[in-house]
């Protein structure tokens, strides 16, 4: 009789952890479908973005490309010397060579400008800035 109670025990103690287990299990398997539930909406927000992403680059590569035939263009307008020291002033000055005069005075190196050189400005649209030699414009 005793063994028979022992082996009761026993079995309800092996029961006990089965269903404890199987609870576990049940809870890993909810967890496992929501973590793969927010992997699937994540995975649609990316491949979402990701078609943005692409478009924009393409519109951003037609728009390079645009640019530089533009800029080939313009440069062939330009007499050599004009070229040259245009290619001077944008690599000597971080790509600044052509700043707005605002306030009488140059927005490349805050000089204040001459007077005779604003009227000389104002008459031509463009003039080259005493100081540092930047191409100078009035702004609209």
């Amino acid at each position: 009789m005793r063994g028979l109670d022992e082996k009761e025990r026993h079995l309800e103690l092996a029961q006990r952890a089965i269903k404890e287990s199987e609870s576990v299990l049940r809870a890993a398997e909810e967890e496992r479908e929501k973590l793969v539930s927010a992997q699937n909406e994540n995975q649609k927000q990316f491949d979402e973005l990701h078609e943005i992403f692409l478009s924009e680059h393409d519109n951003q590569v037609v728009a390079k490309d645009r640019l530089t035939g533009q800029i080939a263009e313009l440069e062939g307008q330009l007499d050599e010397a004009s070229l040259k020291n245009f290619s001077r002033l944008m690599q000597n000055r971080a790509g600044r060579a052509v700043v707005p005069m605002e306030n009488n005075v140059c927005t490349g190196c805050n000089t204040k400008l001459r007077m005779p050189l604003i009227y000389q400005l104002k008459a031509k649209g463009s003039v080259t800035c005493e100081s540092c030699q930047r191409i100078l414009y009035l702004p609209q």
